[in-house]
């Protein structure tokens, strides 16, 4: 039981960590997100749900 609910409660924690260290370095440096995005189609659909959701916090239109 731990473990399943470990691993429920960790993945969304994981996620919000990944989420704020995209805005933080997209708030400190020059990063450009619409290349992020691009990149993140080579990995798996979690890093890419994490970028789509870091590119609609900071308003970028997706997909161009």
């Amino acid at each position: 039981g731990a473990i399943v609910a470990g691993a429920i409660h960790g993945v969304p924690k994981a996620q919000t960590v990944a989420l704020n260290r995209i805005l933080l370095a997209y708030s400190k440096y020059d990063v450009d997100m619409r290349r992020i995005e691009q990149l993140s189609h080579d990995y798996p659909q979690r890093v890419q749900n994490v970028v789509s959701k870091a590119c609609q916090e900071i308003s970028l239109p997706q997909g161009e």
